[in-house]
């Protein structure tokens, strides 16, 4: 019992941290580049997100822990309702319902990606983007049907780049460049990794028996 009481702290630890660090991202770097009106502002956000995801996954081994990571961060994002007029409240809602989707079609890309073994190879980054561009793209089309049905229903306006018919090249371009951005900073991290760790035989260990 103790033992697993140590590992659900060190668990809750790990989700706290990752989470509180994608929803205070979203709370002052959101802000900040929605201030200067970045086109591409969305793009540069996401993979924070999903690195937090990605890395919670790698720490603790359970899916689920990486999807509630997600929770954590939308439940801070949701505090921002105290600071909104009530006629704006779509602009919490939205991003709310981002950070909960991306949890939700994040999951399976980041938990293939952590099964596979060709950590650092020139074809693992092609995994990379190939996977994580359905994933990203899976989640945009997701949010985008949601932002088509909240207006159906309340009039709110369509955010820019979420109309498939008027404005594909802008939703292809902004999924592309979080695929991007993510896809090299996990490769370059896992490269990293892979040179600075020790080789067995710098530790002391026998090498291998011939077969």
């Amino acid at each position: 019992m103790p033992l697993l009481m140590e590992k659900w702290f060190k668990n809750t630890r790990i989700m706290l941290l990752f989470g509180t660090l994608w929803g205070l991202t979203e709370l002052v770097c959101g802000y900040m580049l929605h201030i200067i009106t970045l086109p591409v502002a969305g793009a540069l956000l996401m993979p924070v997100g999903i690195l937090c995801m990605y890395y919670t996954y790698g720490n603790t081994g359970k899916i689920r822990h990486a999807v509630l990571v997600s929770v954590i961060a939308a439940s801070l994002k949701l505090t921002t309702l105290f600071f909104i007029p009530a006629g704006a409240i779509h602009l919490v809602i939205n991003p709310v319902v981002a950070i909960l989707l991306q949890g939700v079609c994040l999951m399976l890309p980041i938990r293939y990606m952590h099964a596979r073994k060709e950590q650092s190879r020139p074809g693992y980054l092609y995994i990379l983007i190939a996977v994580f561009f359905s994933g990203i793209f899976l989640y945009k089309l997701a949010f985008a049907l949601f932002q088509q049905f909240l207006n159906y229903r309340s009039g709110t306006p369509v955010l820019a780049g979420l109309n498939l018919y008027r404005e594909s090249a802008y939703f292809f371009g902004e999924t592309l460049i979080s695929t991007l951005v993510l896809s090299f900073m996990i490769y370059f991290s896992k490269v990293k990794e892979k040179t600075t760790r020790p080789h067995p035989h710098s530790i002391g260990l026998p090498p291998p028996a011939p077969k």
